[in-house]
This record gives C-alpha cells, sequence and structure tokens, in this order.
C-alpha cells in the first residue's frame, strides 16, 4: 500500500472514533441534541438508540476502509472520506430524528442566581494581554533591525537553507503577516473574554455552578494559550531570518508547534473530563432545577447549528462536541466570520 493509503485509513478510522464519541460529550439530558427527560436519557431506549447511531458510523467506516483497501487511488480515496462523513452526519440526523418523540417539556418557570458571577480571565488581564505584547516586541524589533529583513521571505523552508517558494514579496509582507495575527489573536482574546463575562449561567446551585464556571475557565484558558501559540509561532517565522541572516528554519519553529498541539489536546483532554458544561462532577440531584443548556430545541437546526433571534448571546454551548459555538442569529457572528474568511483570501493572496 502507499503513503497516502495508509494516510487515508488512519483519517476514516479518526473519523470514525470522532462521530463514536460525539453522544458522550453532550450534557445527560441531552441526547442528540435534543433535551429529553432524565427517565429516558438513563434508560434502555436511550442506550439502544446510541447503539444504533454507533453501528452505523461503524459500518460507514469499515466500508470506506474497504473501499480504500481495494482501489487504492487517492481521488477515490477522497471521495470516499467525504461519503463516510456525510453518513455519519446522516445518522446523527437519524438518531435526533429518533429522540425527538421524547423531548421533555420546555418549563414554564424561568429560575436564575442573584448571586454575582466570577468574571475574571484565568491568569488575569496581564496575562491575556502576553500574546499582544509578544507580537508587539517581535515588531519593534524588527523595525529596530529594518536593514536586516530580506528582501523576499519564503513560504516554505528547509534545514539547509534552500527555501522553495515565496510567500511575501516585500519586508511589507512581514508586517502584514504579523498584522494577521495580530487581528487573529483579538479575535482569541475577545472569545476568552466572552466566554467568561457574556456566556449564559445554566446551573443554579453552588454545587453545580462551581463545575460550570471551571468548564468555562479552562475553554477560555485553551483560547488563551492558542493565542500565545499563534504570537510564538508569527515572531519566529517573521524573527528567524534576521537572527540567523539565512532563510532557514529555526529548530524552534517545530517545537513550538509540537508544544502547542500537546497543549491543546491537554485542554480537550480536560474538558473531556469535566463534561460538557462541567456536568460530569455534578450529580443529577445538585442540578435539578436546569434542563439542559437552557437553548431551545427548536432553535438548533437539524441540531447541528444554533440560529436565535429571539438569543442576545454570542456564544452558546455546543450540542455537537465540545465547547462552544456561535448563534448566527446574532450580527457579530458574521462579522467574525467574514473576518477569518477575509484573512483567509488574504493569506492566499500573498502566497
Amino acid at each position: 500500500m502507499t503513503s497516502q493509503t495508509w494516510l487515508l485509513l488512519a483519517v476514516t478510522g479518526i473519523d470514525a472514533v470522532l462521530f463514536h464519541a460525539l453522544p458522550f460529550f453532550s450534557r445527560p439530558d441531552i441526547v442528540f441534541s435534543v433535551t429529553v427527560a432524565d427517565t429516558f436519557a438513563a434508560g434502555s431506549a436511550a442506550a439502544t438508540l446510541v447503539r444504533r447511531y454507533r453501528t452505523a458510523v461503524w459500518i460507514g467506516a469499515a466500508a470506506a476502509a474497504a473501499g480504500l483497501l481495494l482501489v487504492q487511488s487517492t481521488e477515490i480515496g477522497v471521495g470516499l472520506l467525504l461519503a463516510q462523513g456525510m453518513l455519519g452526519v446522516a445518522a446523527w440526523l437519524w438518531a435526533r430524528g429518533q429522540a425527538q418523540p421524547h423531548a421533555a417539556s420546555p418549563p414554564t418557570v424561568r429560575t436564575a442566581t442573584i448571586e454575582p458571577r466570577q468574571t475574571r480571565l484565568p491568569g488575569g488581564a496581564l496575562f491575556a494581554l502576553g500574546p499582544l505584547l509578544v507580537v508587539a516586541a517581535a515588531v519593534s524589533f524588527l523595525c529596530w533591525n529594518w536593514e536586516a529583513i530580506p528582501d523576499r521571505m519564503p513560504v516554505r523552508w528547509s534545514f539547509d537553507g534552500a527555501a522553495t517558494g515565496w510567500r511575501v514579496k516585500s519586508i511589507a509582507g512581514v508586517y502584514s503577516a504579523l498584522g494577521m495575527a495580530t487581528v487573529i489573536i483579538v479575535i482569541m482574546l475577545v472569545m476568552a473574554w466572552l466566554l467568561v463575562h457574556r456566556t449564559r449561567q445554566v446551573a443554579i446551585t453552588d454545587a453545580a455552578a462551581g463545575p460550570e464556571r471551571r468548564f468555562k475557565a479552562v475553554s477560555a484558558l485553551q483560547l488563551l494559550l492558542s493565542a500565545y501559540g499563534l504570537a510564538a509561532l508569527s515572531t519566529a517565522f517573521s524573527v528567524a531570518p534576521v537572527l540567523t541572516g539565512a532563510n532557514r528554519m529555526s529548530p524552534a519553529i517545530p517545537a513550538l508547534i509540537a508544544a502547542a498541539v500537546i497543549v491543546s489536546l491537554g485542554c480537550v483532554l480536560i474538558l473531556a473530563r469535566l463534561g460538557q458544561g462541567g456536568h460530569r462532577a455534578v450529580a443529577p440531584r445538585m442540578n435539578a432545577d436546569a434542563r439542559g443548556d437552557a437553548t431551545p430545541d427548536a432553535a438548533w437546526k437539524g441540531g447541528l447549528v444554533y440560529f436565535n433571534p429571539n438569543d442576545p448571546a454570542l456564544l452558546v454551548e455546543k450540542r455537537l462536541g465540545l465547547g462552544w459555538t456561535l448563534n448566527l442569529a446574532n450580527k457579530w457572528s458574521w462579522v467574525l466570520v467574514g473576518t477569518v474568511v477575509a484573512l483567509a483570501l488574504l493569506l492566499r493572496l500573498l502566497r
């Protein structure tokens, strides 16, 4: 088998594991994006539904793997991977349809806590500003060493000093790359601030609110650490040619990438252990006054996308996976999406 076939087989297995694990990440009273009664969620009917969903997922993975082994064509292999993903989504939508008849009635009484919310970013404000300070230091260094900046900066690096392509054509390109990194970092910092200050507090009792706050804090910390990783990488790519006097990749760059991946995976494992919304640390009886994630089922289109014009929230808990997602009925969601797309297009033009 070719290396491409092995890679596609690995992706097939990873996709299957991810689809298999999705029901595990939901709150205990949310089954396939449907808020259900505790009796259904903890009963055999829900377990059977999850088992059938996972059977469909693994049948799709087995069919895709068999096709890859028989054909061993990269183009057809990519098509098989897309078909596997579509089957996984179809299985999820089917399971959601089976769970909807068991949906719990929306509560007629709203409950809330009058205690002040704990709204401190992990590490404090100075720690949150650290990524911007790193980029500012890089810009200052480049301004001080203006004449030492190469006329062209390579898009691909090699350890022997030979560059195989060019991304930016002038000194200004160095600063535009740092500028785009700064915009992305600012978005990450804003999202972290929103997670702590502007996301809905679902839990009412102290015993349940504490784990929920920890879940938000770890989510915000993951964004802050990602901002640090982006700041370090953009700085290393921009400053390394000036420090070394050659267009060759510094050994620090692969190390930074590996460290960023390890830290991100660590945060994901912590979030998985806490459970979506921090529910795994809370006994159901301690959070009996709250149902689901306090968002209406009808606003989840296909159980995948949240669109609720009546909800002012920008970020809400995911019902498919860990973490948070955008309320696409909020205009600021489209500002964020548009900014990211514009940056991606600009990076493409600079290549």
